[in-house]
């Protein structure tokens, strides 16, 4: 069997939001190339997506999670599409709908591949034992990170591929001028970020450093929450909200240091943007271990624990006070770029795929 006479289906919750979303578009866009047919089933939406190729068969179930027993619908409708469509391959992103997807898929003669996008360490008891159990039973599993593959054990680790997303730079300059006296940051006002920990980190800086102002972009439901912690230390003139940017790497490429505060990460994008315009980086070292991933495990930029606003603060004032090593960083962030370019990620999935149907 080849690929151009295989089919594939592939299925996720969404189109709209996320960086799963954004994957599985790049992937199903791919797939046109290589299989004889392509379909995608979006569970929740119920819109045409125009960023997916023309060939590609799209199915929008539209399915109310309002509505009573809407888990069992979704497996009902999953599995009558793919009784139809009869493909080769059914492909699933995310761990929820993964876990649908494999129910409904049982007793179809199809292989049946689960890719995992977030972070296994932070899934509850029943819903682990489901996503594990998913995964086990599945033909093949897809990971972004060893540490997320390696979270599900043995059984699991040996039928898997682990493949980065994909990263295309929108803005290549890289500042080899002095940088503005500011720290940054940018993603969603979410408990997850942790934005209290860089906020109090600052405050801790600019006692001896007082010339640095902290700039962190994005929005959502915390944002007075970060507003009154702000005003509560008496650092309001210095701490700035501009809210979001569409190009964060245009946007921070002259600032002075970029932090990642998160509890938890995939491969998180405002990261890469600041490696990729060589801003020197300070990260938590959190699961599933995208940081560590895109710092090389700390040598293109300085790894810290989770949740420490002490070590966050120390690892800000140890850039601020070497310039060597705010220039050694900056020459290195950029080299991650050539992990995640689309020319080695595409080749990553398609060698997967010809191992999948050849198995």
């Amino acid at each position: 069997m080849t690929l151009s006479s295989s089919s594939i289906v592939f299925v996720i919750n969404t189109l709209k939001v996320g960086g799963a979303a954004k994957m599985i578009k790049y992937v199903a866009n791919l797939s046109t190339e290589w299989f004889g047919n392509v379909h995608l089933i979006t569970l929740y939406d119920d819109t045409h997506d125009t960023q997916l190729d023309s060939n590609i068969l799209q199915h929008s179930l539209n399915i109310n999670r309002h509505s009573l027993f809407w888990r069992w619908k979704a497996i009902c409708q999953i599995r009558d599409r793919i009784k139809k469509i009869k493909p080769t391959i059914v492909c699933t992103f995310v761990s929820d709908v993964c876990v649908l997807s494999r129910i409904a898929t049982l007793g179809i003669n199809t292989k049946v591949v689960s890719a995992e996008r977030g972070d296994p360490f932070t899934l509850g008891k029943l819903w682990g034992f489901l996503v594990s159990w998913t995964y086990r039973l599945s033909d093949y599993c897809f990971f972004q990170l060893e540490q997320a593959r390696d979270y599900f054990g043995s059984t699991v680790i040996q039928k898997s591929f682990v493949i980065p997303n994909v990263f295309e730079p929108q803005y290549n300059y890289v500042n080899t001028e002095i940088r503005n006296k500011t720290i940054v940051s940018a993603g969603r006002f979410v408990e997850e970020k942790r934005y209290d920990v860089l906020i109090n980190a600052y405050s801790i800086v600019r006692t001896k450093y007082p010339e640095y102002k902290l700039i962190i972009y994005g929005d959502g439901p915390y944002r007075e929450k970060y507003e009154q912690l702000v005003m509560s230390l008496g650092i309001s003139d210095y701490v700035f909200f501009p809210g979001y940017v569409k190009n964060v790497s245009q946007s921070i490429v002259n600032d002075g240091i970029f932090v990642l505060s998160s509890r938890y990460e995939g491969i998180p994008n405002s990261l890469i943007e600041a490696l990729s315009v060589g801003i020197p980086c300070v990260a938590t070292d959190c699961t599933p271990g995208g940081p560590a991933f895109l710092t090389m495990n700390g040598k293109n930029g300085i790894l810290i624990p989770v949740d420490d606003v002490e070590a966050m603060a120390k690892a800000i004032e140890q850039i601020i006070a070497s310039p060597q090593l705010q220039e050694e960083l900056s020459a290195r962030g950029p080299l991650i770029l050539s992990y995640l370019s689309p020319d080695r990620v595409s080749k990553m999935w398609k060698n997967a795929f010809l191992t999948i149907i050849s198995k």
